[in-house]
């Protein structure tokens, strides 16, 4: 489950354009995409 909260911080690392390895990390392991129900 992706909180809005998370989300909300990945869309305010964007605006700075500032991409931390361990951030791509973090989502890579919750991928929404993939996940179904």
């Amino acid at each position: 489950m992706v909180s809005k909260r998370v989300e909300s911080l990945l869309n305010q690392l964007r605006t700075q354009g500032i991409v931390d390895e361990r951030v791509l990390e973090a989502i890579s392991l919750v991928p929404r995409g993939k996940v179904c129900r």
